[in-house]
């Protein structure tokens, strides 16, 4: 992903490499409808205009049902608008394979999901390094065990998820997620399964995480969580709003 846009001539290097600002990604007229052509077709986008420049922290906010899900699978190349274009570092993602979206995915972006999406039998180790087994990084282990410990969970490496809290659960998907030094973290929910002092100290370590550099790109229906960003978007029967 990085070679293919780098061949761009607006492309620049991760903000927390440049330490410069700049158009991160950008988003014109984009839509999405489910079932398209049948009865039950929904538009869960409808015509979003969107740009997030490079280092911020952007909370993407609304009610469930808003689209803020589907922007986001959008924003991480989970999945692809059904008109308008997505843009990032220049490059229009429309045209990328899928190998190199899959390299995007990997490489480039970290994601944090409300039900943690970690791997029952594998022990919180192997769930850390999960993401380094599709891509290249080297001392892979002594860099987990540095984000174990940059979560406080260092010396539960080889406890199993369900010896767990949903806390430290979530602490996991977060080390995990930051694997593979990615500049861009996309967070849903991340606080939706979590009590408020728990909820507290996770919006602690995406503070830190935008800290050190990183664009971090936060879903959430909830005014408190949305207060630790930078930069509040309202997005409501699939439209951003003021």
């Amino acid at each position: 992903m990085q070679a293919v846009l780098q061949q761009h001539p607006t492309t620049t290097a991760p903000a927390s490499q440049t330490g410069q600002s700049g158009t991160l990604l950008e988003l014109a007229g984009i839509t999405k409808i489910y079932n398209a052509g049948q009865e039950n077709a929904f538009q869960a986008l409808k015509g979003i205009d969107l740009v997030i420049e490079k280092g911020e922290f952007v909370a993407i906010m609304g009610p469930s049902g808003s689209g803020k899900s589907t922007l986001m699978n959008i924003l991480g190349a989970l999945d692809v608008p059904s008109s308008g274009t997505y843009t990032l570092r220049g490059v229009n993602v429309e045209g990328l394979s899928e190998n190199q979206l899959a390299e995007f995915r990997n490489q480039d972006v970290g994601f944090v999901f409300q039900r943690f999406n970690l791997l029952p039998r594998l022990s919180v180790m192997e769930n850390v390094l999960l993401p380094a087994l599709y891509g290249d990084l080297p001392d892979a282990e002594a860099r987990a065990l540095q984000l174990l410990g940059q979560v406080g969970l260092e010396s539960k490496s080889a406890n199993m998820p369900n010896q767990l809290s949903g806390g430290e659960m979530q602490r996991i998907a977060i080390a995990r997620a930051l694997i593979m030094q990615p500049s861009i973290i996309m967070a849903d929910e991340p606080t939706g399964n979590l009590d408020t002092k728990t909820s507290e100290e996770i919006m602690s370590l995406f503070r830190e995480i935008h800290e050190q550099g990183n664009t971090v790109i936060l879903i959430t229906h909830e005014d408190d969580i949305a207060a630790n960003a930078r930069r509040v978007i309202n997005i409501r029967d699939g439209r951003v709003v003021p």
